[in-house]
């Protein structure tokens, strides 16, 4: 479970859940929790693509 494994709030754990059952491996978000996620790779609001 996500939440027991990175000690993420629900919120967080509900996001990354739905991104992982959507097979989407990138999500873009300025909370640096999400970087302990090893399943996901957190793009910066602020980086310019």
């Amino acid at each position: 479970m996500i939440l027991d494994k990175y000690k993420l709030n629900p919120r967080d754990s509900i996001h990354i859940a739905s991104a992982l059952s959507r097979k989407i491996t990138t999500i873009i978000s300025d909370d640096e929790d999400f970087d302990q996620v090893k399943e996901i790779t957190r793009t910066p609001l602020n980086t310019k693509v």
